[in-house]
């Protein structure tokens, strides 16, 4: 538990308290839905324990029964998550035991039990909950490395994809992007990275992962003079498609220049129904503005 303390003028302060304790009192007033009446009927907390949850909920901007969408950070050694019997016996040996220590990085200690029931409580509730690998010295004290991997695309490398792909990468849709997937699937060892990225509408995100489909980066666009991020899309019928990221400043602009191979790449053979990358060099205005002086 935890203290939170607010700190303001006299009037704000008693009006806050005013009106939660107003609110405590309406939870007693029948409603008539069903439901609504039913859940606030079965509420067994009293009432100071009720206006302390109510009043973290408004002041997280939360609605009634979300969790909060806020990360903690819970090191602990993986004998504190899952309890062995090595680490059993130590704990009955001497305390809690080495291993079944619990930090939660700004705040302090925890006992390792309640961090348990704390992630117990997490998955029960079906919050998305990630266990990540941390590499220390021997010694054990000194963190030298952490497991970066992520099932999902999400903060700053979700918005870098938006950034780098701005519509569908599909070259024949330009939808807005609904969805960031692995091109290589998270299922067979696909990693959460930019290069193994790519911007998506719902529609052609979903059609991708039908059978005969087929997603492979042929260039992830961090090798510097490697060219911008490509990944070479097939479909069922043999047809491939040349997936590019757009220049960053737009279609207007000249992208760089396609990398010459290397020594001993073997080129792709495209199939003779193959459709062609866009033409990322010309906007779609500049097209249409040379069509009418040409009609002209």
């Amino acid at each position: 538990m935890a203290w939170l303390s607010v700190l303001g003028p006299l009037q704000d302060v008693v009006g806050a308290f005013a009106a939660l304790k107003k609110a405590e009192q309406s939870r007693y007033v029948a409603t008539g839905d069903p439901q609504v009446d039913a859940a606030r009927a079965a509420d067994e907390r009293g009432r100071g324990a009720w206006m302390a949850d109510t009043a973290l909920e408004l002041l997280s901007g939360r609605s009634e029964g979300q969790v909060q969408p806020v990360e903690v950070g819970l090191v602990m050694r993986e004998e504190a998550i899952v309890r062995t019997s090595d680490s059993t016996d130590s704990a009955d040996a001497g305390g809690a035991g080495d291993g079944d220590e619990v930090e939660v990085p700004g705040w302090g200690a925890m006992p390792g039990e309640m961090a348990r029931e704390h992630l117990l409580r997490l998955c029960d509730a079906g919050t998305a909950t990630w266990l990540r690998r941390l590499w220390t010295a021997p010694g054990g004290s000194d963190l030298v490395a952490m497991d970066s991997k992520r099932r999902l695309f999400s903060g700053v490398l979700r918005q870098l994809v938006q950034l780098r792909d701005a519509t569908c990468r599909v070259p024949f849709c330009g939808a807005p992007i609904r969805d960031i997937d692995h091109v290589s699937p998270h299922a067979a060892g696909g990693e959460t990275s930019a290069a193994n990225a790519l911007g998506g509408c719902q529609g052609h995100n979903l059609v991708k992962e039908a059978p005969g489909w087929r997603a492979e980066v042929t260039s992830t666009g961090l090798d510097p003079g490697g060219g911008p991020h490509e990944v070479i899309l097939t479909t069922p019928t043999g047809s491939e498609y040349t997936c590019t990221a757009p220049p960053l400043l737009g279609h207007g602009r000249p992208g760089p220049r396609s990398r010459p191979p290397r020594a001993g790449e073997v080129t792709r053979r495209r199939p003779v129904n193959t459709v062609d990358t866009l033409d990322t060099t010309r906007s779609a205005i500049e097209v249409h503005f040379e069509g009418l002086l040409g009609a002209a």
